[in-house]
């Protein structure tokens, strides 16, 4: 056996004393998926020179923080358990499942799917934060918002453009929510081949055997006394349907952790997997690009909005336009920009090549969105910055040239993005 020296031994042991230790409760809340309250930083400041000034915001949103969407997962796990029970087979474990569910549909009542004051607050400091960018372009100035029909893309719509009013009396905000916009923040709805390739497309089969491979089945089989009439394929389902309600409790304020049935591999096993399946129904991957092409029309909004500011008379065009929708609406408009590093071949698509490269947390949290800046040189020249999540990325990331840059030319930032809408064009509605 090869000896360790003591200089080795030593560094190990700095090594093992000063890594960062993730509790186990950090361990659960960071495998939370889509429902992973977003993470903001206390401030924002320019990343761009000071010769630049910031002359209009383009900005795209998901809902904040929000319960669980509907009751349903929580009504199938309650008549199982409820079985279960009448025939006396719960174990200890599954007894805490019925207490939770009890618990989950008490705090919820009335509020399914609804924003929660977290996400309030979420969609509050955001539009604090991008106001703190230039204060003198949101001192005065008109804006315009517009909202998916949904009840908590609304209020997050609210939230925002209340605190973008309170730290200005003198902005102009018109708002509009409505299904007139469903081209726009609602594609997987509004597109009907895509709707149809998001339920039963080509991605389903292999996505099937997979999840057959991963799910774990021991949180389901613990809560029984005596398991042997669960099938695994049932007890897999019944896992993921935990999971879904679990990873929401932290965004519905609800204090329940999965470490009563899930380890901590489990818990992550069930959010790979759930990773995969937003992959594959939402993002350019390699059984469809119907996900990327159905974010043409908004991607085409975006550019024509810039040039339009661009081309207007300082203070004769809006200081900024805010879209507010979902994380559906998100992902195929950063997978259409490319501005996620996956675009895998079939041959390299599994679970855990999508989930070390597209994470739903760390991309798609809870009130993400997506900011173009329009900066203007002293000589008028025009430039584009971007920000995914309050954090820098390079607006035309897909670019071979300009992939690396964090500021490019709006000339250089609509030639990319028209190469992007070439490769991914727009699909008819039916």
């Amino acid at each position: 056996m090869k000896k360790l020296s003591l200089w080795h031994l030593c560094m190990v042991t700095i090594l093992l004393l000063t890594a960062p230790v993730l509790s186990a409760a950090d361990s659960y809340k960071s495998l939370n998926g889509t429902m992973t309250p977003i993470s903001l930083p206390d401030a924002l400041h320019p990343w761009w020179p000071d010769s630049l000034s910031l002359r209009f915001v383009n900005h795209v949103g998901r809902h904040g923080a929000r319960f669980l969407s509907s009751e349903s997962k929580v009504l199938k796990l309650e008549k199982f358990l409820n079985g279960q029970n009448a025939a006396g087979n719960l174990s200890d474990k599954g007894e805490k499942a019925m207490a939770m569910l009890d618990t989950v549909s008490a705090r919820t009542a009335g509020r399914w799917g609804a924003l929660t004051e977290l996400g309030r607050r979420e969609e509050q400091t955001i539009a604090s934060l991008t106001f703190s960018l230039s204060p003198e372009l949101f001192h005065k100035g008109h804006i315009t918002s517009l909202s998916s029909y949904v009840p908590r893309v609304v209020e997050s719509q609210y939230s925002f453009c209340l605190a973008l009013a309170d730290s200005s009396s003198h902005l102009e905000i018109v708002t509009a929510e409505g299904r007139n916009f469903d081209i726009l923040m609602r594609p997987f709805d509004y597109f009907k081949p895509y709707k149809q390739y998001r339920a039963e497309g080509a991605w389903k089969a292999p996505y099937s055997r997979f999840e057959a491979q991963m799910v774990p089945v021991g949180p389901a089989r613990r809560l029984l006394k005596d398991d042997r009439s669960l099938t695994d394929a049932e007890a897999q389902a019944l896992a993921m349907d935990m999971y879904g309600i679990l990873q929401g409790m932290e965004a519905a304020g609800i204090p329940i952790s999965p470490s009563a049935w899930f380890s901590v591999e489990e818990y992550r096993e069930c959010a790979v997997i759930s990773n995969l399946a937003r992959f594959c129904r939402n993002s350019i991957n390699p059984y469809s690009t119907l996900a990327g092409s159905s974010a043409a029309p908004l991607l085409e909004n975006l550019i024509l909005t810039m040039r339009k500011a661009a081309e207007a008379p300082e203070k004769e065009y809006d200081v900024a336009r805010l879209r507010f929708g979902h994380d559906e609406t998100l992902m195929p408009l950063i997978s259409l920009m490319g501005l996620t590093p996956l675009e895998l071949e079939k041959d390299s698509l599994s679970p855990i090549n999508v989930w070390e490269r597209w994470n739903t947390a760390e991309y798609f949290p809870l009130a993400a969105n997506l900011q173009l800046f329009l900066l203007r040189s002293p000589g008028g020249k025009m430039f584009v910055a971007a920000m995914l999540n309050e954090r820098p990325v390079a607006p035309c990331a897909a670019d071979s040239l300009k992939g690396g840059q964090l500021i490019v030319s709006l000339d250089d930032f609509e030639k990319c993005m028209k190469t992007r809408l070439a490769l991914f064009p727009a699909i008819s509605r039916e």
